[in-house]
């Protein structure tokens, strides 16, 4: 049972971007615990998105669990967790997606999202294929949603620093990681390559992953209690 829980891979000391990258996972989530800002909704997301992260990276990359639903491929796992992944997404934009006439788009979004992987399970070969159709469709819904936060923003916005508010963060981040996300899954999909050039050119998913959970973890690092408390005087 351990070796389906433990993953030596994962928790190897090198120095590459990928190895950095997957370790930044456990970042917010270890910052939410020694500074107790677990408790604010924006903070339990950050920790809820970062924890699944880190049980999709375990499942897809362990040795004895990469492979358990088909011997020469992972793809399994991005069929079966991405819809889950995409709902936690929505959550983080959960309090514009509640305002107006459009609020309906809370919930028919990741519903919308799990028809497409289903019907993209039944029209491309099976859990076998790589769902790539769906990484770039959660790629362009994060672009859309994170943009829609800024205008959103820009309707509501106060008197109080933006930078003093986590959802700032979390949608900057998000922003740079599905921006650098869409144009890796452009090149990877459009661009003849051959492998060198393949790990070459998937170096953003590192980089940007990085950025992402670097900007997570300021969030958690800010409290929105004192966000009163900066509001630039009239």
């Amino acid at each position: 049972m351990i070796d389906y829980l433990y993953n030596p891979d994962f928790w190897a000391l090198e120095w590459t971007w990928r190895s950095v990258s997957r370790k930044t996972l456990l970042l917010p989530i270890i910052v939410a615990l020694i500074t107790g800002h677990f408790r604010h909704p924006v903070h339990l997301k950050i920790i809820f998105f970062s924890g699944y992260s880190l049980l999709m990276e375990h499942c897809s990359t362990d040795n004895d669990l990469k492979n358990l639903f088909n011997d020469e491929t992972n793809s399994p796992w991005y069929h079966l967790l991405t819809p889950v992944l995409f709902f936690l997404l929505t959550r983080f934009f959960s309090e514009y997606l509640d305002h107006g006439k459009y609020r309906f788009l809370r919930w028919l979004l990741p519903l919308a999202f799990l028809i497409l992987v289903i019907l993209n399970i039944i029209s491309e070969g099976g859990l076998e294929v790589f769902p790539s159709k769906i990484v770039g469709l959660y790629s362009i819904a994060g672009i859309i949603l994170s943009v829609g936060y800024f205008l959103y923003l820009l309707r509501t916005l106060t008197d109080y620093y933006i930078e003093r508010k986590p959802m700032f963060w979390v949608s900057s981040g998000l922003l740079i990681y599905f921006a650098g996300n869409f144009l890796l899954w452009i090149g990877l999909n459009f661009i003849t390559y051959d492998r060198d050039f393949f790990y070459s050119i998937y170096r953003i998913n590192s980089i940007v992953t990085v950025l992402l959970y670097v900007f997570f973890t300021i969030a958690i690092f800010l409290n929105p209690h004192d966000e009163n408390k900066h509001r630039s005087p009239n």
